[in-house]
């Protein structure tokens, strides 16, 4: 037997090795089987989801539509029912002739100015409210325009009785934006009306709104007003909350729904401040020169602290207020007008 293998040795490692090869030629061949058969299996099942898909309907039942458009009907009567509640009482424009309007304004204008002499008010000279080419120019507004200037004219007139109501005491000016004038759009900012006193406002005030703000596609319009008051600290925080609430807690006028948009606040100007009783008094101080009208004192810096120098509720102060008053439109985009 051994000398049988040892005479045919090359054969038999030639066979092992066939038998090696046929081996791993069967393991290859059931692991390429196995992968051929996962793969056909997610073939077959990705197709038959094809197929599946394009068997079914894509479109909603009739059914489903209904109650999609009878839930459609609900929201719609719903935002039309709070729409109408928040419109109820706000300002509406007045329809008549430009010749009316200036009419109105006169109106309008005296009694304000008559309710503030009342008040004890103090107001710039020759105030007019923002309207002087109406009031004391006596022009005429477009026929286009008469609706958006009552609408001012009114939100001005709510404004006021307000600040009445809170009892500031003084207006240094009152702004609005100024839309009528062709050479107001085309210089940008809006120019203001009202001067303070005889002097200009400030630049600030000029470019605080632009002409023409964009609107929420229709389902408002926007006024713009801006206020410099000078009042106690404690009235100006009566008036903010007042704003808040839309006005309608202290005044009977149509309600504005007003959102601050710029407040500052300063120390207002002519307010007396302690001062040391030498430099208010000019006295001689040792080793410094007499005060006389040829050497007048130098001013002196106020070197009390913050907490001293503020007394909650007594300090005046100016105030510049942005305002934004907004008006819900009586019709929403996309509705007819009845």
């Amino acid at each position: 037997m051994m000398d049988f293998i040892k005479k045919n040795l090359w054969l038999f490692l030639g066979g092992g090795g066939a038998i090696l090869l046929l081996l791993a030629a069967a393991v290859f061949l059931f692991w390429q089987i196995s992968g051929f058969r996962r793969v056909n299996t997610t073939l077959a099942e990705a197709h038959d989801r094809l197929l599946q898909l394009h068997r079914r309907n894509p479109y909603p039942s009739e059914s489903n539509v209904l109650l999609v458009q009878s839930n459609l009907a609900l929201l719609e009567s719903y935002q039309q029912q709070l729409a109408d509640q928040l419109r109820r009482g706000q300002i509406e424009p007045q329809a008549m002739q430009p010749v009316d309007f200036n009419h109105y304004v006169h109106t309008t204008i005296r009694k304000m100015l008559a309710q503030a002499k009342q008040l004890n008010m103090t107001l710039p000279q020759k105030f007019a409210f923002g309207f002087e080419a109406y009031y004391q120019e006596g022009l005429f507004p477009a026929n286009a325009d008469v609706s958006r200037l009552t609408v001012q004219l009114q939100s001005v007139e709510a404004l006021f009785e307000l600040l009445c109501q809170i009892k500031i005491s003084e207006i240094v000016a009152l702004d609005r934006q100024v839309f009528e004038q062709r050479e107001a759009s085309d210089a940008g900012p809006v120019a203001v009306m009202s001067r303070p006193r005889g002097e200009a406002s400030a630049p600030e005030i000029k470019a605080l709104y632009p002409v023409a703000p964009p609107e929420a596609e229709g389902l408002y319009t926007r006024e713009h007003i801006t206020l410099t008051l000078q009042a106690r600290d404690e009235v100006i925080l009566t008036l903010l909350n007042a704003l808040a609430s839309s006005g309608t807690a202290v005044t009977s006028k149509p309600k504005f729904f007003a959102v601050v948009s710029k407040l500052s606040m300063t120390a207002a100007a002519g307010v007396e401040s302690k001062k040391a009783p030498e430099a208010a008094l000019g006295a001689r101080t040792p080793g410094k020169t007499a005060v006389t009208p040829e050497n007048p004192a130098p001013p002196v810096e106020d070197q009390r602290t913050h907490e001293e120098r503020i007394a909650a509720g007594r300090e005046t102060v100016r105030v510049l207020l942005g305002l934004d008053l907004y008006r819900l439109n009586p019709h929403p985009p996309g509705k007819a007008k009845p």
